[in-house]
């Protein structure tokens, strides 16, 4: 018998891809709920996934959950091109070569950054053609190390706020509940990624953004030290803005930040950095332990509402105290000590009027006056790198032009920047003033009132914890202020009601972990020993598992090899038809499906749900219109249908067409 019969005799025996028969000793399950990236590298190492088949099914997702259903709207523009960049990576795997342990892995890009080929809008009306010709540096060593790109995702206008909305794509809410403030401004990828549209997300941070919808969305991030991640292709890039991954764990955000984490000689914060060897590890993934003896951690007393050196008192709810509390008692259970201090440089910060004394005064400078000059003289590289060769001016006064009543901040903040722009007082990193304020900064930071301080003190890290009232993460302008990196980890959630609305929902608490320049793998190793021995992350329940995201399979044979990877061909119908009547009438909707080495499973989506369908070369699906009328509108004169196909070798293809559907569907 030729290998081809051979294992097509498997497949009708059962023996999908070339897997032996289910025994307890062999069975496995991938489940694409929360699915981390050691998981799906794993099921597609196996032959049971493709990357086809995983986008298909966070697309799927989208569909229901996000564009349709409970419109979460975290993801409200698709790269038009994800399916063929899963296809090219599924080609690459099966000739062999694979790019690193993200290769095939789908992510969200906060809608700030560069991705050629797509629209940056920043959240812009007045922005809609500005497309970009390049990828930004973070989404180009994304792809790098064989990740793919799912689509956009939503923020607050031009980054700036903290809800979650943007005068071009509206409002993204919670999946945990409707009446939960998602936060913002990197809210669609917080969402995305907790709402499993996708493995990875990615975001930017200046006053939180990475962070506040991270804990919201019971997600880990790490807001870096800043320049380490270069910003360039993003917007805004400021002083203190940094853009980094955001992940449901502590292991895939090490595994990410070891593919973003690169050199780039156009990095604007390079005159202010040691040399790359010295900002990173080898390896952000070897450092993470899940012992914490003999660590210390500092907690302030001012984040504790204690009498401090800071003027400002931060005061923990019931709730986020008793979570707070919890956390401390895991980390010394895990070997660390625990103290209450005061860091010398919470004297000269005013977190409430957020103002700057002392040695420190020069900060304002640097946080207000320098972030428009900066941004102003950053928007001219920017735009070279999209397809309007607009002036600054001309882009600026456009987004000026289309904004809308709900700008607020952002149209405040463009008409400054325009002002520099007309001024002339916009600056870059070469500017002597600003470098000299940078350098300070970093003297500061490394020198006695922080760095040294804690060498001294024997401290290994600060821990912070978030608030349910304050909505604020304490100390969230204090690290961000000093350029140091911090790393989120979820740690809890309450249940809440309100007066108004008595019904039930979970309100998320976070801890972030905050240390010295360039201490992230540090962090992280602190966050991933907490996380492994808390497991708090709930999967949001609006948002739970659709049919066919389980795949139960045998490794008791290895899948086979591909000795030609031309995936199925897929035809889908351009008309459906109804069959029976009463409780037994049908939407059927028919198609083709042709492989010369044939077809290993067939599967059919309309609108993103699963439905029957038999696998054949003039294959078959079909729903109970009781059941369609549940995901479509009663108006609706189309649904969108998605066939995915795999051949006997795991050759996956896909088609989407939207089918005009007859009366009385």
């Amino acid at each position: 018998m030729t290998k081809k019969k051979s294992i097509q005799t498997a497949v009708a025996a059962g023996i999908v891809l070339g897997l032996a028969p289910f025994s307890p000793s062999n069975a496995e399950t991938f489940t694409l709920q929360d699915a981390t990236i050691d998981q799906i590298q794993k099921a597609m190492a196996d032959g049971a996934l493709s990357s086809v088949e995983l986008t298909s099914m966070y697309l799927n997702r989208i569909a229901v959950y996000d564009q349709s259903g409970i419109n979460l709207n975290a993801v409200p523009v698709v790269n038009a091109a994800t399916l063929a960049e899963a296809a090219a990576a599924d080609t690459l795997r099966g000739a062999g070569p694979i790019l690193g342990p993200l290769h095939g892995v789908p992510a969200i890009f906060k809608d700030n950054f560069h991705i050629r080929g797509m629209a940056t809008q920043a959240g812009l009306n007045g922005w809609s053609n500005l497309i970009a010709e390049e990828d930004a540096t973070i989404v180009k060593a994304w792809r790098d190390g064989g990740g793919i790109v799912l689509g956009r995702t939503n923020l607050d206008t031009l980054t700036l706020s903290g809800s979650g909305f943007s005068e071009a794509f509206g409002q993204t809410t919670s999946p945990y509940t409707q009446e939960l403030d998602p936060l913002g401004s990197s809210t669609g990828s917080a969402v995305g990624v907790s709402a499993n549209f996708a493995s990875v997300g990615f975001g930017s941070d200046g006053y939180g953004s990475l962070r506040t919808p991270s804990i919201r969305s019971q997600i880990c991030t790490s807001r870096s030290t800043v320049g380490l991640v270069p910003g360039t292709g993003a917007a805004p890039e400021g002083p203190y803005e940094v853009d980094g991954p955001m992940t449901r764990t502590i292991r895939d955000l090490a595994l990410v930040m070891n593919a973003v984490v690169v050199e780039d000689p156009d990095n604007v914060f390079n005159s202010f950095m040691p040399t790359f060897s010295e900002r990173r590890p080898a390896d952000y993934v070897a450092a993470l332990t899940p012992n914490l003896a003999g660590k210390v951690f500092g907690i302030p007393n001012y984040a504790l509402g204690k009498p401090s050196n800071s003027s400002y008192s931060f005061n923990l709810s019931p709730g986020a105290k008793a979570h707070f509390d919890q956390a401390r008692a895991v980390l010394v259970s895990l070997g660390a000590t625990i103290r209450e201090v005061d860091v010398p440089v919470d004297e000269f910060i005013d977190f409430e009027e957020y103002s700057f004394t002392g040695p420190i005064s020069f900060f304002y400078q640097i946080d207000d006056e320098y972030w428009y000059r900066f941004n102003a003289g950053n928007l001219g590289r920017f735009l070279a790198m999209t397809n309007q060769k607009d002036t600054p001016l001309l882009a600026i006064q456009r987004a000026i032009d289309q904004a809308t009543d709900r700008s607020g901040s952002a149209k405040f903040t463009l008409e400054l920047i325009l002002d520099h722009l007309v001024e002339g007082t916009d600056v870059g990193p070469d500017n002597a003033t600003f470098a000299s304020f940078i350098n300070q900064r970093n003297s500061i930071t490394e020198g006695e009132l922080f760095g040294q301080w804690m060498a001294a003190n024997g401290i290994d890290a600060l821990i912070m914890p978030s608030n349910f009232d304050v909505e604020y993460l304490a100390g969230i302008n204090y690290h961000t202020t000093l350029g140091l990196p911090g790393v989120v980890v979820p740690a809890g959630a309450s249940e809440y009601g309100t007066s108004d609305n008595p019904e039930v929902y979970l309100k998320p608490f976070g801890m972030t972990f905050v240390g010295r320049r360039f201490e992230e793998s540090k962090l992280m190793s602190f966050a991933f020993a907490y996380e492994q021995a808390s497991k708090t992350r709930q999967v949001p329940a609006l948002t739970p598992s659709l049919p066919g995201e389980t795949i139960e399979y045998s490794t008791a044979l290895p899948p086979p090899s591909r000795p030609e990877l031309s995936a199925p061909a897929l035809r889908v119908a351009g008309g459906a038809k109804v069959t029976g009547k009463g409780k037994k009438a049908a939407l059927v909707i028919n198609g083709g499906a042709r492989d010369a080495s044939g077809l290993g499973s067939l599967k059919v989506y309309v609108n993103g749900k699963k439905i029957a369908a038999k696998r054949a070369a003039n294959w078959k699906a079909s729903v109970k219109l009781s059941a369609l009328r549940k995901f479509v509108r009663g108006d609706a004169k189309t649904v969108s249908v998605q066939v995915v196909a795999k051949d006997i070798y795991g050759n996956t293809s896909v088609t989407t067409k939207n089918v005009k559907l007859p009366k009385g569907a």
